[in-house]
């Protein structure tokens, strides 16, 4: 077959799901094009399980009972009093138990949060199965700022005309984010025609082309600026990838909207 096949194929291809002698499959195998797409998948992969990899010691119950064995030798060879030794052998027991209850609980936590963020219903699979962060209501967001008085409490929850409460998001003074791009060639002259109708300075932004497939870009605008120009660029056709803040759907933020954040953004070229 002369074109390349669809995202679903190359996806599909990469999983290993699709049958390794069909016209599709002979295709990808042998297309510099759709080596470059399964690369991306690869790095991509390789990035988030390094993101939520949480390192545990290995053989880590072995290790503590072993541990505990050599303190009761030691106690036995000293002879210390047998009522004492009992009330060593049960410290190190509890030690042994704290330690072992804190590691599984950062196994927990740490799934928990990798789970929470990658709800099936809140993806949309594509690139190797990374997803894109839909969005709905497009309104203007509102800024809060927190109380004078009390600098460490966050903005207080408001109700919507519905009586729903809306709680504000925090957003950082740094925020980057992953964005899907079909021309990289263009991507200078949108991006700065972007920026304009979002009200940012052309010298506060800096965009480099890195190769013919990836781009980033760098800006130091303020809150309000920054939800404008998120907006734009999916109203222009890029796709979301990274769960990032800020988020056009979000529609109470914590501080003010004049307040400066420093903005980062990768661009990768997707495929049709």
């Amino acid at each position: 077959m002369k074109q390349c096949p669809d995202n679903e194929i190359i996806s599909a291809y990469y999983d290993g799901e699709l049958d390794g002698e069909s016209p599709e499959a002979l295709h990808i195998s042998s297309c510099p094009e759709c080596a470059k797409i399964l690369e991306s998948y690869a790095d991509m992969d390789k990035a988030l399980k390094n993101k939520f990899t949480c390192e545990i010691p290995a053989n880590l119950t072995e290790k503590v009972k072993k541990t505990i064995r050599r303190r009761i030798n030691a106690e036995k060879r000293i002879s210390i009093p047998f009522p004492v030794l009992l009330l060593r052998i049960a410290a190190s027991l509890f030690i042994a138990s704290v330690i072992l209850f804190y590691v599984s609980s950062l196994v927990k936590d740490r799934e928990t949060e990798t789970a929470a963020s990658s709800k099936p219903e809140t993806r949309k699979n594509v690139s190797g199965g990374l997803g894109i962060i839909p969005f709905e209501d497009y309104v203007k967001a509102s800024f809060r700022a927190p109380p004078v008085s009390t600098p460490l409490l966050t903005a207080p929850d408001t109700a919507n005309r519905t009586g729903k409460i809306e709680k504000s998001a925090v957003l950082p003074d740094k925020v980057s984010q992953v964005w899907v791009t079909r021309n990289i060639e263009k991507l200078p002259s949108l991006i700065s025609t972007l920026a304009a109708k979002a009200g940012i300075s052309p010298a506060n932004t800096n965009i480099t082309i890195n190769d013919g497939n990836t781009a980033n870009l760098d800006m130091k605008l303020s809150k309000g600026q920054l939800f404008n120009f998120v907006r734009l660029c999916k109203n222009s056709g890029f796709e979301l990838l990274s769960p990032q803040a800020p988020q056009p759907e979000q529609k109470v933020q914590q501080g003010t909207e004049n307040e400066d954040v420093n903005y980062n953004a990768s661009f990768v070229l997707g495929h049709n």
